[in-house]
């Protein structure tokens, strides 16, 4: 029999959860799966809507931030991870306070920890320590930096197409990311030709160009087995612990690469095989390059379901969650539109956010639904 996707169910290896915050203690349940990387988002304040991440292979008392440039602290909000869900500290304006709306993006990873002595495997030339999850493609990848040119294992046993790394243990560190920016083309900040060569500025206000520095990557691709690093402090400062979070396209998990905006009502159809859940996307070159989540499943503070008509279903879809370090970063509506399909995603609006004329944008999305399943049934937009 033909095989259709590689994932016939992807809730059981990455999904969000929806909660309202609590002046006490809190344990969240009703994933399918131990979840050992957690995203957790105030999505009612402002100054406090950041993404307070948490993973297993650093320990769940060490946050970082996916929108902020801090290193990481050791604050008890994420107390304990259990087999389908996690328990949240009470009165914590990141991740449970009351009469506020949250949500928390959770991924499936192995359920221990590799410590990789690269000298003993002859797999990279960097020690590291990782959580692999092969089946979803993706991985959380640890390591010291030694100031050296280096390449470091990262256990998913396939190519990554995008890479989150970054400099955990001082304040003042963006997270730096490869990106291999597949059906992008033309001149330099968009040709996948040289993705190697270029390191992308990931949520910050202070946004760059993708810039040609051979000290981020090294100017090679990573492999099945190893990505490389260079000299510099943001991904290898000699004695600094350093992070990434890698991701192999995976039919049926996740699909990240580039698209080109048109500035249209109707704009570029972006396939990714499955209909996406969340989708991340920011400007290469654009007015407004801010990395922005859009998802299927929730619009108000209040949990509710609806799309920008006001309903429960359809599209277009049109609230959406900020990444990056803007005044506002709690759910906002009218902005991003995407309208959703069983295969892939469309931006409904014409903006720069993510379809300026011409402009050229990333795009991490992540699977609701295979468009054909195992069982040969095809999947539905809605």
């Amino acid at each position: 029999m033909a095989t259709f996707t590689k994932i016939a169910k992807p809730s059981a290896h990455h999904d969000e959860v929806l909660y309202s915050g609590s002046a006490n203690n809190q344990t969240i349940t009703g994933l399918g799966f131990q979840p050992d990387y957690v995203l957790m988002k105030n999505r009612t304040q402002d100054q406090y809507g950041v993404y307070n991440m948490v993973d297993t292979v650093r320990g769940i008392n060490k946050n970082l931030y996916l929108d902020k440039t801090d290193g990481q602290d050791t604050a008890s909000r994420l107390t304990a991870i259990t087999s389908d869900g996690f328990t949240v500290a009470g009165d914590i304006l990141e991740v449970n306070l009351a009469n506020n709306g949250f949500i928390a993006q959770c991924f499936k990873l192995a359920g221990s920890t590799t410590t990789n002595d690269a000298s003993a495997t002859g797999i990279g030339t960097i020690d590291s320590s990782y959580r692999a999850n092969q089946d979803s493609g993706i991985s959380i990848v640890t390591w010291t930096g030694t100031g050296a040119n280096g390449t470091i294992a990262h256990g998913l046993g396939k190519t990554p197409d995008c890479i989150l790394m970054k400099d955990i243990q001082q304040d003042g560190y963006a997270w730096e990311m490869y990106s291999h920016s597949g059906n992008a083309g033309g001149s330099p900040e968009n040709s996948s030709s040289s993705d190697e060569d270029h390191h992308i500025r990931f949520c910050t206000n202070s946004w760059t160009d993708p810039d040609d520095d051979h000290t981020y990557f090294n100017d090679t691709k990573p492999t099945s087995t190893v990505f490389s690093i260079g000299t510099s402090n943001n991904v290898n400062q000699s004695g600094i612990l350093q992070m990434a979070i890698c991701i192999a396209n995976t039919n049926g998990s996740v699909r990240a690469g580039a698209y080109q905006g048109n500035n249209k009502t109707h704009g570029p159809f972006i396939f990714t095989g499955f209909k996406p859940k969340s989708i991340w996307t920011s400007g290469m070159l654009s007015e407004d390059p801010h990395w922005k989540t859009i998802t299927t499943r929730f619009t108000s503070n209040a949990n509710a379901a609806q799309s920008g008509s006001g309903s429960n279903h359809g599209n277009p879809i049109d609230h959406n969650l900020k990444f990056g370090n803007a005044s506002a970063k709690a759910e906002v509506a009218s902005q991003c539109s995407l309208d959703i399909f069983s295969n892939g995603f469309s931006p409904a609006s014409t903006d720069g956010k993510h379809n300026g004329d011409g402009y050229y944008y990333y795009y991490i999305a992540w699977a609701d639904e295979p468009m054909v399943s195992t069982n040969k049934v095809l999947g539905t937009a809605f």
